[in-house]
């Protein structure tokens, strides 16, 4: 089951800021790799993993309440920290922060996808700031 999840941004706006991530993500571990780094892909604010983009509705197929009105999933497209696993050549560690302990237990199935790294994982149910303080 892939939860409800959150969403930033008008619908373009979010893929196109998805695929950077992936191109500058892609360009950062080439380099670091080149030079024989270890280093840690760390997302503050990691989410579930998945982005969920929904359907848009016309203003004529709302309901007469329309704020109980759910929009309909369109497709889940992957959130940064899915991103971040699959990018080529890999992250030595990868750190993913939130806050909300439902979505990081959602964060944690990622282990599971993603078994050759799931020893590199670490899922922080904890406050970003916090964290990266202490860190």
């Amino acid at each position: 089951m892939i939860p409800s999840l959150q969403q930033f941004g008008d619908r373009s706006w979010t893929q196109d800021k998805l695929e950077r991530v992936r191109k500058y993500l892609v360009a950062y571990s080439t380099i670091m790799r080149k030079r024989r780094y270890l280093y840690a892909y760390i997302d503050g604010f990691a989410g579930t993993g998945y982005y969920e983009l929904k359907k848009e509705v016309a203003a004529s197929d709302l309901s007469l309440f329309p704020e109980e009105d759910e929009p309909e999933i369109e497709a889940f497209l992957d959130g940064s920290a899915r991103i971040a696993l699959q990018v080529e050549p890999r992250f030595t560690d990868y750190i993913f922060i939130e806050k909300s302990p439902k979505k990081a237990a959602e964060l944690q199935k990622l282990k599971d996808e993603f078994p050759d790294k799931a020893g590199d994982i670490t899922i922080e149910t904890r406050e970003a700031n916090t964290y990266l303080q202490a860190f």
